[in-house]
């Protein structure tokens, strides 16, 4: 009877560890595909040009990977830069592969769990690929992303650069509600502005806003840049004339700045 009770209560734990299991063979073994952290993986798209040289990882808006986006990546492609192209939490990649984590349709998803995930995430792509420097690439959304990771977790990354940041997520959601009509505050997300105190003093910060964005308006990341400067933290603002949200992306200035916070610090 006890070997019975032994066996019963076996299966049911069993039972109650396979969802966790199957999400870690799910990742498979190769890691310049799928990314293994808590809970589930992350799926990458990866673009080596030169072994152990710096990394950038480009971290997408809260609409996926959409079309917009090939146009500037090839552009840092062709520039011979190693690029990793992660899909966040919840989104696919253009093939299809798609990342573990909340659906992407829920927004307001700037969380601890998500953006601790991304740490682990390029905390193991930086070993893999031995890399010396690590630069994060985001826009909008991924951005927003970004720049919570710099403060969340010194030194993840050596610099940003943040196209379409509007840094302080309650001001932004706030704004958007009243200019778009869109959803107000988001209360499960972050905000960089939160962890802006915490930046390593030997961070590099280029934040780039189109001077017509109607989105993320270059107020919102000049009020966080005055503030990283204030600390001494290396930080500017480029306003690129006549382009809107979507336009900044064809500016030739982004690749520039990742060309830039790609030199080693003196």
């Amino acid at each position: 009877m006890f070997a019975r009770l032994v066996a019963i209560i076996s299966i049911a734990l069993a039972t109650l560890t396979a969802p966790a299991s199957r999400a870690e063979s799910n990742c498979g073994s190769n890691p310049d595909a799928n990314i293994p952290i808590k809970g589930g993986c992350l799926t990458v798209d990866t673009h080596i040009a030169t072994a152990g040289a710096p990394l950038v990882v480009f971290i997408h808006g809260d609409s996926g990977l959409t079309r917009r986006y090939t146009e500037p990546l090839q552009r840092v492609r062709d520039a011979g830069i190693n690029l990793i192209v992660l899909a966040r939490p919840g989104f696919k990649q253009r093939d299809g592969r798609r990342s573990t984590g909340p659906d992407s349709d829920t927004y307001d998803n700037y969380t601890p769990a998500v953006i601790d995930g991304i740490a682990e995430a390029l905390q193991q792509l930086r070993t893999h690929h031995k890399a010396p420097r690590l630069v994060l690439f985001g826009y909008s959304g991924g951005a927003m992303i970004s720049g919570i990771l710099m403060g969340r977790h010194p030194g993840i990354a050596e610099a940003a650069v943040l196209v379409g940041w509007a840094c302080d997520t309650a001001k932004w959601r706030a704004w958007r509600e009243l200019s778009a009509g869109k959803d107000g505050i988001w209360p499960n997300s972050l905000s960089a502005r939160d962890y802006l105190n915490r930046y390593p003093a030997s961070a590099r910060i280029f934040a780039i806003t189109g001077a017509v964005d109607d989105n993320t308006k270059p107020s919102f990341a000049q009020e966080c840049v005055d503030m990283l400067k204030a600390r001494g933290v290396d930080a500017g603002l480029e306003i690129i004339a006549r382009a809107g949200h979507g336009g900044v992306l064809r500016s030739e200035r982004i690749l520039a700045a990742l060309q830039e916070a790609l030199k080693p610090q003196p």
